[in-house]
């Protein structure tokens, strides 16, 4: 807390520091992503003519936004461990997790087609069950949120980046602390969509890296449980 000050008056300073270093690491977040982006839209429209076909921004995250995540993470990786989570953390990140960043954006997108298309079929379908396929697709969807809000974090945390090893955690994250990982869920999806409520001038300024802290927050509280339980076992009779 700084010094020289009334109580309320350093609180007031600390988290004001705290979120500019949030604040600073979207900076470098946006200013990664929309260079790249720009490129990349100017490309498709002068050499492939793609002028009015929207659906090619779902290319963007496997393009350009992969890296830039796994330098976020990082980064916020850093700040929920206290340290500075500054650009250096942020381009050490980015080199760090280029690839793994690539593989696991890529195999989300392609959970998230599959549960979409399947979603939509049974909400189309005309059978009677078709109902309660369609339910338990959505419930599958949200379990693997659930999950993927651990994975990035886990995967930080190990010595050598494994995506396997990180689902396998998340997994039985999720599973172990079903109450505690669906009410963070919550709280992400509340805050995203709060954001996008806002113009999404929040997303630009400070959401996708305080989510980035949040997750990685929550990985490492639940992680410490983790190490609690299995040292209570150690140390429980036979």
């Amino acid at each position: 807390m700084h010094k020289d000050q009334n109580p309320a008056a350093g609180r007031v300073m600390d988290y004001l520091e705290i979120a500019s270093r949030y604040i600073l690491l979207n900076f470098f977040w946006i200013s990664t992503v929309f260079p790249v982006a720009f490129v990349f839209f100017l490309g498709l429209r002068q050499f492939f003519g793609l002028h009015n076909f929207p659906w090619v921004a779902a290319l963007v995250p496997i393009a350009i936004t992969s890296p830039a995540m796994g330098g976020l993470f990082y980064a916020a990786n850093q700040l929920a461990h206290g340290r500075d989570g500054g650009f250096v953390d942020y381009w050490q990140g980015m080199k760090i997790y280029f690839w793994p960043s690539y593989r696991w954006v890529t195999l989300n997108l392609g959970v998230a087609f599959l549960f979409s298309v399947n979603i939509w079929f049974y909400g189309n379908a005309p059978w009677e069950f078709a109902p309660y396929i369609k339910i338990l697709f959505i419930a599958g969807a949200a379990f693997w949120a659930a999950i993927q809000t651990y994975t990035f974090p886990f995967m930080i945390e190990q010595e050598k980046p494994s995506i396997k090893t990180a689902l396998r955690n998340s997994f039985l994250a999720v599973a172990r602390f079903p109450l505690r990982s669906f009410g963070f869920l919550v709280v992400v999806v509340s805050i995203a969509f709060l954001s996008a409520y806002l113009y999404y001038l929040p997303w630009v300024i400070i959401t996708v890296s305080f989510l980035a802290y949040l997750m990685n927050k929550n990985t490492l509280t639940v992680l410490e449980k983790f190490i609690a339980m299995q040292q209570a076992e150690e140390k429980s009779p036979k």
